[in-house]
């Protein structure tokens, strides 16, 4: 008898994964086994004192920055610095300021950004980290 428990334990430890996850149904529209290319709301992050939004694109990409307390931002006054992390190697961006943006022709290829924004008349620095993969 306890044999027979055992065997049985043993088949449904071997194959109980396996019919689970045949019996899923592969064309199921609710399944997603890759990111949707069109999700960009990871794009969008926020640090201590400002909210950045990239807007990836395929000849040049756009960085809105939003002051927390927009009273005291002006772009004029901000600097930024951009860096693209493939893997552990790490990629500086050179960004050009526009009227309400910053810019960069450089593709976002890679795992994550890291932006380092300084507001100039406080000499206030904040660092954000965005993922480029959902």
């Amino acid at each position: 008898m306890v044999k027979k428990v055992i065997f049985l334990f043993l088949v449904i430890g071997f194959l109980g994964p396996g019919i689970f996850a045949w019996s899923q149904n592969p064309m199921d529209p609710n399944a997603t086994s890759s990111p949707d290319p069109k999700d960009i709301s990871h794009l969008k992050q926020s640090g201590n004192m400002f909210t950045v939004t990239v807007v990836p694109g395929d000849k040049s990409s756009k960085f809105y920055i939003f002051g927390k307390e927009a009273a005291k931002i002006k772009i004029d006054n901000l600097s930024i610095e951009a860096s693209l992390y493939i893997g552990e190697n790490e990629k500086k961006l050179t960004l050009q300021r526009k009227s309400d943006y910053f810019t960069t022709t450089t593709p976002l290829k890679g795992d994550h950004l890291f932006l380092k924004l300084r507001n100039k008349p406080e000499d206030t620095v904040d660092k954000i980290k965005i993922k480029l993969l959902p």
